[in-house]
């Protein structure tokens, strides 16, 4: 926390210092133009590089001077099963098989507005919506020491989200094509979501036992994230 309060002081201090320079250094030649696309990246407190908006894609388009939308895409698949069992004396106990599967879908669209274009540093600010999908299933099996009965396992999450997000920044051109911008970022959302979980333990062809449980939330948040820095490659 210390270390990011600490980074965000000292990049803003150096913008400050930046904007208070001649004329001439801030009539630097940007690439804040029509038909320009940037693709951006969010720079972390170790100065590694990720998505700016989403983690699968973050891009930008000029469709004028001062005005640009902003797409940010994040889609996550991660699938897979395992088997487990304990060993007693050379004897398989309590064998059991998995298999998971977790999605993950987030979209946020923001049309963007710059306050001034003919600087190295530029005011800007913009709105939009914001879209998420999560779903998550795992089914599992596991037996008894003699193999006779068998406890079947099926878990599902999903949820859904949709808001508004508005942000709030600045962006500085050290380069022609290529910027450096903080970022504050709000966002208020709808969140809808469900778990579902279904267990019965089985002997042969009879159910000994069955039961299913089920939760549903429905929540409204209103959120600031953190200050995001991030650099823009234009072309």
């Amino acid at each position: 926390m210390f270390r990011t309060t600490k980074f965000a002081m000292v990049l803003f201090a150096f913008l400050a210092a930046i904007t208070a320079m001649p004329s001439a250094v801030s009539a630097r030649e940007n690439s804040l133009k029509k038909d320009k696309w940037a693709l951006q990246f969010e720079i972390d407190r170790s100065f590694d590089l990720s998505g700016f908006q989403g983690n699968t894609l973050s891009i930008k388009k000029h469709t004028a001077d001062n005005r640009a939308y902003r797409l940010g895409l994040t889609f996550f698949l991660d699938f897979g099963d395992s088997e487990s069992f304990r060993i007693l004396n050379d004897t398989i106990l309590n064998p059991g098989e998995r298999e998971f599967e977790n999605s993950r879908l987030s979209i946020s669209f923001q049309k963007i507005y710059y306050a001034k274009t003919d600087a190295s540093i530029n005011v800007f600010y913009g709105f939009g919506p914001a879209l998420s999908f999560n779903h998550g299933n795992t089914e599992s099996v596991s037996y008894n020491r003699s193999r006779t009965q068998a406890r079947f396992s099926n878990s599902t999450n999903d949820s859904w989200s949709a808001g508004i997000t508005g942000v709030f920044g600045a962006e500085w051109f050290f380069a022609e094509n290529m910027s450096l911008l903080g970022e504050y970022n709000t966002v208020a959302n709808y969140r809808q979501s469900k778990r579902e979980n279904l267990t019965r333990i089985v002997e042969g062809s009879t159910i000994l036992n069955s039961s299913f449980t089920e939760d549903k939330t429905d929540s409204f948040r209103l959120s600031s994230s953190r200050v995001k820095f991030g650099l823009s490659v234009y072309f």
